[in-house]
């Protein structure tokens, strides 16, 4: 592998996401499949093999393809063509079928999704997910409406967001948000380093991911990629659902399987 390979898969993120989920990758996924199904049911009260679902920031796979082993009807769209492509590699290897593909929630899904699903999704801290780099309040208004326009009636979305007193208590814990890890892969040495640049009022996070990657020639090569994102308060997203046409909108703290933390969900319906 070449370093311009490297750069690539480095692009998609998939080395930080395996040794960030490391061995309690499995347990992570199938406690969010359980997770999922007992918050759909507790709404929807249809067999499995009725209800389609709509991952609306599928990523790799980390919801969906526990949704998919679980029996749902179960598709994904991504902003993010390389995780798209690692998803569906997953999705291949373990004989499930999904159609995944990329799109932006801020544009109109096409057509003949509209709607089409009794559920959509976007959890595991949405807000880092939807509406890069726009941000605004219009932009995340937008994206919820195409995913509104994608449901059936009373169809239901659950969305989740990092309450903004975990990145407090983070920035508190560790200034500049630092976590490193080691990764051998492909006989390669990844040492990768995560952190945070924080704005003074905590509006705006930037996430920062260095990595040093060593081949077994003993030569390295460092990458840094950025992505910043919007820390969007409770209300300024109760308020997007609403202006997006969404009724019956609640919002409770749920465990967050991966970290162990508690995000905020909101359920609203179509």
């Amino acid at each position: 592998m070449n370093w311009d390979q490297i750069e690539q898969k480095l692009r998609s993120d998939y080395s930080h996401s395996v040794c960030y989920l490391g061995s309690n990758k499995q347990a992570i996924m199938k406690r969010w499949g359980e997770g999922l199904e007992a918050a759909i049911f507790s709404h929807k009260k249809l067999n499995k093999n009725e209800i389609k679902i709509h991952d609306c920031s599928c990523g790799t796979g980390l919801q969906l393809i526990p949704l998919a082993k679980r029996g749902f009807k179960v598709s994904g769209s991504d902003r993010t063509g390389e995780v798209v492509k690692i998803c569906e590699n997953e999705l291949t290897q373990l004989d499930l079928q999904a159609n995944v593909f990329q799109h932006d929630c801020i544009k109109p899904y096409p057509e003949e999704y509209l709607d089409f699903f009794d559920v959509a999704i976007s959890v595991n801290n949405g807000n880092a997910h939807l509406c890069l780099p726009e941000s605004d309040r219009d932009s995340l208004t937008s994206a919820f409406l195409n995913i509104k326009n994608i449901l059936k009636p009373n169809g239901l979305f659950f969305y989740s967001a990092k309450p903004l007193d975990i990145y407090q208590k983070e920035r508190a814990q560790q200034p500049h948000g630092s976590r490193d890890f080691e990764l051998l892969e492909d006989g390669l040495r990844f040492t990768i380093k995560t952190s945070y640049i924080w704005t003074h009022k905590l509006d705006f996070v930037t996430s920062q991911t260095q990595y040093l990657v060593e081949n077994s020639l003993g030569e390295s090569r460092k990458f840094i990629f950025e992505s910043p994102f919007k820390i969007w308060q409770p209300e300024e997203i109760l308020n997007c659902l609403l202006d997006a046409g969404f009724s019956d909108v609640s919002t409770n703290m749920v465990e967050q399987p991966s970290d162990g933390y508690k995000e905020r969900w909101f359920t609203a319906r179509r």
